[in-house]
This record gives structure tokens, sequence and C-alpha cells, in this order.
């Protein structure tokens, strides 16, 4: 999912951010809640699949292995241990909040949902939230409190998570520390990318998800290009809709989409999944897949070919002088906006601001910057009374 394929989604989806307060906690515990831990000095581990790293801790953390996943135990010298679950694939991160909030509910009064951060580990994104909840106990209603951290790595994934109220900062240090230390797990193939980014995405000041590019180059001429995106969205203080999407896109010498492939999950479920294929003559397109359970084939023209982001960017670099006065329209595929053919999609310099971009995809329309290789580095739309923020978070190399 690109840029433009998030404003398309956040258009659809049209959910404006909801989150809950410090006002929401009983007053009693809010010195709980606002408790943090100094940091502690790194302790090495191994698990009994090879994964080594090191992470803030009072002892040596222990490992087990469950199956196809491994658990590190740390001790911070919290009432509760932090517990991480490691996997050797690429996690729905998104989902995975989504997945511990439909366990815990039959135990547990959910009280709020919130996504609190997205950092960067291992040139990887790190997604947080957290639960607050409550359980009825003698003494009456108990408030509880749940850390949440998905890392979402292609051959080292995790979730950690901390049920205790407060040390919501040292939790972040703590997790995102963990990921960077990592090392071991099955081949990632990033490490040969021709270009990374990483974005995060905020509704106002709520971090509302992350996505992740990386272009390599392609024997024969052109890019390969894969994007992962996750977007944990507050419909109310109590929920939030999970939406995970992946797309890997074949490029020709000309930036012109070959293939691609397409996919939306939505709490856990996928709910739209196509594969596009551009015929010989260049112009012609075959797609087939599925939207909500039914069947999708079938074929569509365009006028010269399928645009990519890279295709937008070489007009809009800094050689070109971050683009031409005059607007450029080409189509493009987006799953969301219409699985069964091409969308119109214009790019306008903004002579407003340094290397400023405006952009149209159907009804959505951001404005934003490039970089000197014409990839927008950062956008804004309006979202109802809110505002969605696309900020880079990380970069490496170039498209």
């Amino acid at each position: 999912m690109s840029v433009r394929a998030i404003a398309v989604a956040a258009l659809v989806l049209a959910i404006p951010p909801a989150r809950a307060e410090a006002q929401d906690i009983p007053e009693a515990l809010q010195k709980a809640f606002s408790r943090e831990l100094a940091p502690l000095k790194p302790v090495a581990f191994q698990t009994p699949g090879g994964l080594k790293g090191s992470v803030e801790a009072k002892a040596k953390p222990s490992v087990s292995a469950n199956g196809k996943s491994e658990t590190v135990s740390v001790d911070l010298g919290t009432e509760q241990a932090l517990s991480c679950t490691l996997v050797r694939s690429r996690v729905d991160a998104a989902a995975l909040v989504r997945s511990y909030v439909n366990e815990i509910k039959g135990r547990v009064s959910i009280a709020a949902i919130r996504p609190v951060a997205v950092s960067v580990a291992a040139a990887s994104p790190v997604l947080f939230a957290e639960i607050v909840y409550t359980t009825a106990s003698a003494e009456g209603k108990r408030l509880g409190h749940v850390l949440l951290g998905i890392h979402a790595h292609n051959s080292r994934s995790f979730v950690c998570e901390l049920d205790e109220p407060g040390y919501e900062k040292t939790f972040q240090r703590v997790v995102t520390g963990l990921a960077a230390s990592l090392a071991g797990g099955g081949e990632d193939d990033r490490g040969g990318a021709r270009f990374r980014e990483i974005h995060v995405m905020r509704i106002g000041e709520v971090p509302v998800g992350f996505t992740e590019h990386v272009v390599w180059n392609r024997k024969g001429g052109g890019r390969v290009a894969k994007v992962w995106t996750s977007q944990l969205l507050p419909r109310s203080p109590t929920e939030v809709v999970a939406r995970d999407s992946y797309s890997e896109e074949l490029y020709d010498a000309k930036d012109l989409l070959e293939t691609g492939s397409y996919a939306i999950a939505g709490n856990g479920e996928v709910s739209a999944r196509t594969r596009v294929t551009r015929a010989k003559d260049g112009v012609t397109y075959a797609y087939e897949g599925q939207q909500e359970g039914k069947k999708l084939s079938g074929t569509f023209t365009t006028r010269a070919g399928l645009a990519t982001d890279l295709w937008f960017a070489r007009r809009f670099d800094k050689p070109r002088g971050y683009g031409p006065k005059e607007e450029v329209r080409a189509e493009a595929y987006e799953l969301d906006a219409n699985p069964a053919g091409p969308v119109e999609l214009s790019y306008q310099k903004d002579a407003s601001r340094a290397r400023g971009v405006a952009l149209t995809v159907g009804p959505a329309k951001l404005t934003g910057v490039v970089d000197d290789a014409g990839i927008v580095s950062e956008s804004q739309m309006a979202v109802g009374p809110a505002t969605l923020a696309i900020e880079r978070a990380f970069v490496q190399g170039a498209p």
C-alpha cells in the first residue's frame, strides 16, 4: 500500500480518531499509571531455536519453545514479568492487537484500547498499543493495564506484553531495544534492497499505524517493490479496527506495472485479494481474485499502462526541479478504490513550499513534499474533522 493507497483506505474507512484520556482512569490509580523504571543493563539470551539478543533485565531471561514460536520471559523488577513470543516470519501487527483483545474479552471488561506509539528497530517497524480493563474482585472492581509491542520483521517478529499499570515509556524503550538486538532467524531479502523506507501514520496526535516500502533491482531491468501496512484505527474508546495489507509489484524499465499482487485483511480476516497481469500489448490487464468472499476476474484497458509510485517519482525528482508546472496525470491500480479497473491519479507541483506536491486519487486529496528521488516523504489529508498525517521515520538507499 503506497501513500496514495493509504489515502484511499482512509476515505473508505472514514473512521474518526477516538482516544481515552487520563480522566478515564480513577484518580487514585493515576500514580500507578505514571510509573516508570530507570534503564537496566542489557542481559544476553539465546532461544532453543538459535535466536540471539539482549534485553534490559534484572536477571537472565528464561526462554522456552512452543511449536513454531519461542517465549522469552524478562524480569524488569515489576510484579509481572515482561513476556515476548518470537516467530521466524512476518506478522500482521494490527491483527495481533485485535486478536489479543478478542482473547481477553470474555474474561475482562474493556475500558479503553488505543495505539500509543510506533518506533523503528532493525530497519523494521514496532507498533505499540495499550488496553485498560476492569475485572471483578472481592474488593470490587480492579483496574488492569496491558501494554503490547509488536515487531514486524521478515525473519524474527515478536509480540511482547506487560500486564501491569504504568511503565509505558519503559516498555517502549525495552521492547525497541530488544528488537534492535535480535539476530538469527530465516533469510531476510530486504538486506539486498536498493531502497527502504518506513512511514508512521497519525490521525491528530494518535499514531494509528505504519507502512513499510522496499524496492529491489529486477533482473533484466526494472524494479520489484513490496509494501506492508498495518493500521490500528480507534472507532470508539473501547473498539479498534485492525487493518493489514500487503502488495508486491513488478515494474518494467519505464516503471510501469507488469504484474501486481495485493491483499487486504480486516481484523485478521482477508477481505480482498487480487492479482493483476499486463498483456503483451502493454495496455490491457487481466485481474483475478476475491472480495468479501466473491470471486473477481476480468480484463480492463488503460491508455498507456498502469503508473507506479516510481513512475511519478521520476517526474518529480531533484534533477527535474521537483516536478513540472503542469499537472501530471496517469492511471494506476488501487485495490481499495477499484479492484476491477484503473483509477485516475494526478500529481501537481505545489509552488507555495519547497518540494511541495499535491496528489489526487479519485476523491482523496493529499498535500505533501517529495525527497530528492521524487518519493513522497510526508503528506497530509483531511479525514472528516481530523487530519491524517503520514511521516517518514526511516529511509535507506535510493529507488
